[in-house]
């Protein structure tokens, strides 16, 4: 893997416009909207106008706290609601898709922004490795639970609806060489990518979050595929984001591992992140796009090929 976190650096500098897009009248979702970049995203989302907003959560009472957090700040009149949801777990994606179709008669934006990077190797409860299982499998799963949701809200509001993947720019990093032998997984990638590294190779989860962005840029162009009817006619508005370097939670597991390793992301914070809040800016404006964002990579400002 070869980062090039220079174009962060610029970003920074540049930072990134608030959205001015209303979304009165608007039902969306936000998964891991509790802390950091979702967080954020949310309560933009609420001082836009937004009608509801969906916390997707998988710790209720830092769910509940978050609530409370974008009701103090007093911004716009948006109903604001907690769900529980657990990306680790399918039940947990389908009860939570099934609530939606049963409670919410129009869904227009969704934002899967729900994503971890631990800092150890662990197998989740649907035996894949964790990273993969929130970042892409379960990812994959909510998004195609959504989308008959969502065409049916374009449907009554002739507006159409929005379904925001996050990515990452670190998946433009990777090299082949980075990727292990399939062959003694029958072929398949994933199961190659989820096994636990062998032949003394040490386990980086840094790697993996780039191996799973990338994943979910597959993701995204498959879902963008299954958004059009029949006849052709474009139903829900697909998007990849990335909000680029910005301060949040992700990392949280890598802190305090090694001093080495903690001065290394204390100094990357300094030099490159942007403030929090202006990667959910990021999500907002992408899931504002027009149609044609349909697709597409928005990256921090701007569609990117």
């Amino acid at each position: 893997m070869k980062p090039n976190p220079l174009p962060f650096l610029l970003e920074r500098w540049a930072g990134v416009a608030k959205p001015t897009n209303s979304f009165a009248g608007r039902r969306v979702l936000v998964t891991g909207a509790n802390t950091g970049i979702g967080f954020e995203a949310a309560a933009t989302l609420a001082s836009l106008d937004a009608d509801h907003i969906i916390l997707g959560v998988r710790n209720m009472d830092q769910g509940m706290e978050a609530r409370r957090k974008i009701e103090a700040r007093g911004q716009g009149k948006s109903n604001v609601h907690v769900w529980e949801l657990d990306m680790g777990d399918y039940s947990s994606v389908q009860r939570f898709a099934a609530r939606i179709e049963k409670e919410m008669p129009r869904l227009d934006v969704a934002i899967l922004n729900a994503g971890i990077s631990p800092n150890d190797y662990v197998v989740g409860v649907e035996g894949w490795e964790s990273i993969l299982q929130v970042n892409v499998m379960a990812t994959a799963l909510l998004g195609l639970l959504l989308l008959p949701r969502l065409r049916a809200s374009t449907a009554v509001t002739h507006d159409l609806s929005h379904l925001v993947i996050v990515t990452s720019t670190a998946h433009r990093w990777l090299e082949l060489s980075d990727f292990p032998d399939t062959a003694k997984f029958g072929g398949s990638i994933l199961r190659a990518v989820s096994a636990r590294p062998s032949d003394g190779n040490k386990w980086n989860p840094l790697l993996q979050n780039a191996r799973s962005k990338l994943f979910a840029m597959y993701v995204s162009e498959s879902l963008a595929a299954l958004a059009t009817g029949p006849n052709g006619k474009l139903e829900v508005i697909v998007t990849s984001v990335c909000p680029g370097a910005c301060k949040s939670d992700l990392m949280r597991d890598l802190l305090g591992k090694s001093f080495s390793q903690t001065l290394t992301l204390r100094v990357f914070d300094i030099l490159f992140n942007k403030p929090t809040e202006q990667g959910g800016w990021s999500y907002v404006r992408a899931a504002a796009l027009p149609s044609e964002g349909h697709g597409r990579w928005y990256k921090t400002t701007a569609l990117t090929q």
